[in-house]
């Protein structure tokens, strides 16, 4: 299409470069390490602890402890039940979100990369044919009329024509211009060096 990579190609390109999807993905891992967070503590913890005790005019003595919590004690189970299940919500939305945005950049570019490709083929065309018939057809008017073989009207409105042809051929560009700016953003990096811009019309 006129020199551009495949609309596929530049939205596998896209997923690799778009911050925006970037920063989704990184809402994903936090989301899941507030998960494994929540899970550890359905995890019981022992404690030994221990020290030296001093009591005013009597021997002093070694003390030790030894205990446990248990986080999933019927009394405490449904607050972190809770918790779990909204880590959980969280780390799904954020699966979700990523997934959205993904989409979302793979439409963008495959729109921009179809204004783009349409934009230059009419600009081809016009560059390719349609100016240079008009050229050609403008001579022919203009040779007919020098001879008196053609009146001024259908000189004038060959000119026309030409001036109108070379006009849509640079509206062409224009457009392809601006869609391939909008190609570059959806990707958000360089477009590969495959682009190729049409030549000016004669």
């Amino acid at each position: 299409e006129i020199g551009l990579p495949s609309s596929e190609e530049l939205q596998r390109l896209a997923i690799e470069h778009q911050p925006e999807l970037a920063a989704a993905k990184l809402q994903v891992e936090r989301a899941k390490a507030s998960l494994a967070s929540v899970d550890g503590e359905y995890k019981p913890d022992f404690f030994v602890g221990g020290g030296y005790m001093l009591t005013p005019r009597q021997a002093g003595a070694w003390t030790a402890s030894v205990g446990m919590t248990w986080p999933n004690a019927p009394w405490s189970r449904g607050r972190l039940d809770a918790r779990k299940a909204e880590a959980t919500a969280d780390v799904e939305t954020a699966v979700l979100r990523v997934k959205a945005t993904e989409r979302s950049i793979q439409l963008a570019v495959h729109d921009a990369y179809v204004r783009t490709a349409a934009a230059g083929r009419r600009a081809l065309l016009l560059q390719s044919t349609i100016v240079p018939q008009s050229v050609q057809t403008l001579e022919v008017s203009r040779v007919a009329y020098q001879a008196d073989r053609s009146d001024l009207r259908a000189l004038i409105g060959n000119q026309r024509t030409l001036l109108d042809a070379r006009l849509s051929y640079y509206r062409a560009l224009g457009e392809r211009e601006l869609a391939f700016a909008d190609l570059e953003r959806a990707v958000g990096a360089p477009i590969p060096p495959t682009h190729a811009h049409v030549t000016e019309a004669k």
